[in-house]
């Protein structure tokens, strides 16, 4: 298994303190671009994976390990 690491580039280009919100846009929008892609692929998911790094990093203290978020009304 492979396990990006955040590289110095990365974290300056967003920020070490960037909002959840703003990574978890990111996140998205790279899986997205990397589905879409039919070239460099592995690239968009390797961002992704980096986004997802600093996410946890920053964020993970914070969230609680409780339940799972209850499913939408239908």
């Amino acid at each position: 298994m492979i396990t990006p690491s955040l590289s110095a580039t990365t974290a300056s280009t967003i920020g070490a303190s960037a909002p959840e919100s703003l990574l978890i846009r990111y996140i998205k929008a790279q899986v997205r671009k990397g589905d879409q892609a039919k070239s460099k692929s592995d690239q968009h998911y390797i961002a992704a994976g980096r986004y997802l790094i600093n996410l946890k990093v920053s964020y993970a203290p914070s969230w609680q390990a409780s339940s799972p978020p209850a499913a939408p009304a239908s």
